[in-house]
């Protein structure tokens, strides 16, 4: 979707992708390192998701441009859970971990590059749920839905310490609880809420700004 990778993907990035300077201990390592193990999700439109069972998407896109970039070749890893991906990379048998939120628990095991997408935090719930943008207040006695493994969780569970919390294994599952009225609310990257809303899969929910207060 061209509207989306606009909005959500960064053009100095893009700009930059042609013009990549090496280290010679990082020519080194691809000299003795030619495949590159990368994830590859089934459920993280627009960035990282499967097509007829191939890779698709603009993280996949970026990787098959290093890999012309860099005369690498590419193993795309399908079929793990999140939780599963990451293990995967502190034991060394994955090497790209794409879409991955940088926090200070993961540096004891992963390098992170600059960000290449302006990813802000959104919530999804049914229409008739809240009225504006979505503030902790506003959460009280709500049905959480936490995806297993995310990064937000931790954060989510400090600031809402009362409320009850369903975990799901990915994104569809949770937009399949709420619009059930078996949870209430859910936060994503606003692009992938807003590839699965564009869809219209589920109607009766909307898309929501997240306060800063």
């Amino acid at each position: 979707n061209i509207a989306l990778r606009k909005k959500w993907i960064s053009s100095k990035s893009a700009q930059k992708l042609d013009q990549i300077s090496l280290t010679q201990a990082e020519k080194e390592y691809l000299s003795n390192n030619p495949l590159i193990r990368v994830q590859s999700d089934a459920n993280y439109p627009p960035f990282n998701y499967l097509v007829d069972g191939k890779p698709a998407g603009y993280s996949i896109d970026l990787m098959v441009k290093m890999k012309a970039l860099l005369n690498v070749n590419l193993e795309f890893v399908k079929n793990k859970s999140w939780p599963e991906y990451v293990e995967m990379l502190k034991n060394k048998e994955l090497d790209v971990l794409i879409n991955i939120v940088d926090t200070d628990s993961r540096h004891d095991f992963a390098a992170f590059t600059s960000s290449y997408a302006e990813i802000s935090t959104y919530a999804v719930s049914r229409k008739s749920e809240f009225n504006s943008a979505i503030s902790p207040d506003d959460l009280l006695d709500k049905r959480v839905v936490l995806t297993q493994g995310y990064a937000i969780n931790k954060t989510l569970k400090k600031v809402l310490p009362q409320n009850k919390f369903i975990i799901v294994k990915n994104t569809i599952e949770a937009l399949k609880l709420i619009s059930a009225n078996e949870a209430d609310v859910y936060f994503e990257a606003g692009a992938v809420l807003e590839y699965y809303m564009a869809k219209s899969i589920l109607p009766n929910l909307t898309l929501l700004p997240v306060s800063a207060n």
